[in-house]
């Protein structure tokens, strides 16, 4: 990674701690190869690295549901026929892969293989 100049350090001193993390995350994203969100089209194939913010589980229907952000926007998770996955909680990142789709100009993407990375 090139060395920041100073006007870099000085900006990053004060910008939002939010703002910081986006950046990471769209940092961590290019190093392993995974596209952003924002620059994938509906319907196609997707590998997006994010990390994972919340997880709810429908117990009654089925389902589990993780929201994954990787710094340009969110994408919501749906596993269907499961209430659990153990290894999936808040916090951690995650490399996804599988079809995106746009429900009520949400991005999600269903029954998506993933795995925790570092």
């Amino acid at each position: 990674m090139p060395e920041k100049t100073f006007s870099e350090k000085v900006r990053r001193v004060f910008a939002p701690e939010e703002e910081l993390e986006a950046e990471e995350l769209r940092e961590q994203a290019a190093d392993c190869g995974a596209q952003q969100l924002t620059d994938c089209s509906p319907r196609s194939h997707v590998t997006i690295r994010g990390t994972v913010v919340s997880v709810t589980s429908d117990a009654d229907n089925g389902w589990l549901e993780a929201e994954v952000t990787d710094g340009t926007a969110h994408v919501r998770l749906v596993w269907m026929g499961r209430s659990r996955i153990e290894c999936l909680l808040p916090g951690r990142n995650v490399l996804v892969h599988g079809r995106l789709a746009v429900d009520h100009k949400a991005y999600v993407i269903y029954n998506p293989d993933f795995e925790i990375v570092p």
